[in-house]
């Protein structure tokens, strides 16, 4: 029987659809049939409804009201909680549309992205409405309840720290593969690098990324202000993602004040991996697709802000395997930043432990499980 794999996402965040679409493409190198179906606005005549009110619901919470969101996330990490999503509107929405999509189209396999879908198609082969193989990729360096299903085949995992977590969750070892998290990024030589350097109007001093995820979150104007006018000579790149209104006020800022130091604002860009690789150090929250994308580029990681839930082990996660430095009341951001300048070996010392860390060929491996 012919295979084809279905990739359940939700597009809660930028991540999961990233790391969907790069299993898409090495399933598609391996001739394998698969199609991406987004749980929430591509099934059902109430989809696009709910995805507006989840998935904008999810952004808005976590730019605007992080602490409520954070509150949100820990409290539903519970057993009692857990057992709320198996029978709530939104997992029973997703167990019927779902069931329809994989029987019309006949689906052999499926693989999720997002812990939501994860526990509708759980829920369906406990019932018995389908009997095919079931994949959970956890999308952070941490876990939550919500992602333990009783009828997932296999837990696809960033690190053996995560499945280490998993398992504290009753999670059979044999099921969990710390393969890593699934990215699809470029690298561009010396001689290219410098030619877009060139067309960019950015020099070779120390250089400093400052990014808030896909739709701008974190307080990056408060960042930026603290090293705007650092003694040292620098250069700031900001990178905004689908923040425009994060965008202008910096623009403003900028055309005022004049800061001392030379600063690019950037909007949504798909040439992330140019940026990654002429910077220094990187100002970021820890999501875990950033998070993954920085250990492969080397990128050491700066952390003075995070969204309460996922992102706080995360941020953990990192700093317990010497991969970033986090902020606090005696080392603020710039005096980081003027340590690191002032010490290298500091950088080498998160570098060499990414090398380390890092996962290859992610995406590769996970298409290759369903040969």
């Amino acid at each position: 029987m012919q295979k084809k794999v279905m990739i359940l996402t939700a597009s809660t965040g930028g991540g999961h659809n990233k790391a969907s679409n790069a299993i898409k493409k090495e399933l598609d190198i391996l001739n394998i049939e698969n199609e991406i179906v987004d749980s929430l606005k591509d099934i059902g005549r109430m989809g696009k409804l709910l995805n507006i009110m989840i998935s904008g619901g999810y952004e808005k919470s976590a730019q605007y009201i992080p602490k409520v969101y954070g509150t949100a996330y820990n409290a539903s990490d519970g057993k009692f909680i857990r057992k709320t999503f198996d029978w709530n509107f939104i997992i029973s929405y997703m167990e019927k549309n779902i069931l329809k999509k994989i029987e019309s189209d006949n689906i052999t396999h499926i693989i999720t992205t997002h812990a939501f879908p994860g526990i509708a198609v759980s829920n369906l082969k406990e019932k018995e409405k389908i009997n095919i193989p079931l994949y959970s990729l956890i999308t952070d360096y941490t876990v939550h309840v919500a992602h333990v299903a009783k009828d997932i085949d296999k837990y696809i995992v960033a690190h053996e720290d995560t499945g280490v977590l998993l398992k504290s969750f009753k999670v059979e070892q044999e099921k969990i593969y710390p393969l890593g998290i699934p990215i699809d990024m470029k690298d561009y030589d010396i001689s290219d690098t410098r030619r877009w350097k060139t067309e960019k109007d950015i020099d070779d001093k120390f250089t400093v990324l400052i990014m808030g995820g896909s739709f701008g979150a974190g307080d990056i104007i408060s960042v930026y202000k603290q090293i705007e006018n650092l003694d040292e000579d620098i250069n700031i790149i900001v990178i905004c993602g689908r923040n425009e209104h994060l965008k202008e006020r910096l623009e403003r800022r900028i055309y005022r004040r004049k800061p001392k130091n030379k600063t690019v604002v950037v909007g949504f860009t798909d040439e992330i991996e140019r940026y990654y690789q002429i910077s220094d150090v990187i100002i970021t929250k820890p999501g875990g697709l950033t998070i993954t994308e920085c250990i492969q580029k080397e990128l050491p990681m700066i952390i003075p802000f995070f969204i309460p839930g996922q992102e706080e082990g995360n941020r953990d996660f990192l700093v317990n395997n010497q991969m970033a430095f986090y902020t606090s009341r005696y080392f603020s951001l710039d005096m980081l930043i003027k340590c690191v300048i002032e010490n290298p070996e500091k950088l080498e010392i998160i570098k060499s432990s990414m090398r380390r860390n890092k996962k290859i060929d992610t995406a590769k491996k996970i298409a290759e499980l369903f040969l």
